[in-house]
């Protein structure tokens, strides 16, 4: 972006007032297309989060898909223990055989009840784990991205509150440069008046005002 500006002089002096126009407006827009680039950039960033979303879904998915796993793992061993029932009561005769399978079969369907719970809750914790580090990955990312792009908005919106300010100032100065030397002009031409009227055969009438 130049800022280097060279202005027409007009007038008595100062600066062409179309020219500084012309140039606030080109600035203008500069600053509005670098607003539009950085949307653009936070927009971008909120599909990447919204991706990293998608992925923490999945992660939920397959945490649901080992509970129903641990579900038919508890069920199976309720069928057993339903069975190991079963037979004792047909079978009195064998009830002290009967009450050692059923020992045995207890035995063996605590195994499986604590196997299957470490290894649901290991599973859980993993899948816990890593949503949760996705998660927070993600948002660090985003917020960090976020605010780059936010403290380069606000830059651009400060450098350009400062060029208004500073064409402002100029346009101001010219402004006062040029009433000054109209007066000054004003006074000479004034002057002028009273050293011709003072010439003998000159009429005094013919030197009028200038138009301001």
């Amino acid at each position: 972006m130049q800022n280097n500006v060279q202005f027409r002089s007009a007038g008595f002096g100062g600066f062409n007032r179309q020219d500084v126009i012309d140039y606030i407006q080109q600035m203008t827009q500069e600053h509005q297309q670098r607003e539009t680039e950085l949307q653009t950039l936070a927009d971008q960033s909120a599909g990447q989060l919204a991706a990293l979303r998608e992925e923490l879904t999945s992660a939920e998915e397959n945490l649901t898909l080992a509970q129903m796993t641990h579900g038919e793992l508890r069920r199976e061993m309720e069928a057993l223990r339903a069975s190991v029932d079963q037979q004792l009561a047909g079978f009195e005769q064998r009830k002290q055989a009967l009450a050692e399978l059923e020992l045995e079969a207890k035995g063996r369907a605590q195994q499986l009840i604590d196997g299957a719970q470490t290894q649901a809750e290991q599973i859980l914790a993993q899948a816990r784990a890593e949503a949760e580090a996705m998660l927070s990955d993600a948002q660090r990312r985003a917020e960090a991205e976020i605010g780059s792009l936010q403290e380069q908005l606000y830059s651009l919106r400060d450098q350009r509150a400062q060029l208004l300010d500073q064409t402002q100032q100029q346009l101001d100065q010219a402004g006062l440069r040029l009433q000054h030397q109209t007066g000054l002009a004003l006074t000479q031409l004034d002057q002028i008046r009273q050293l011709l009227e003072q010439l003998p055969g000159l009429c005094p009438q013919s030197l009028t005002q200038p138009e301001v």
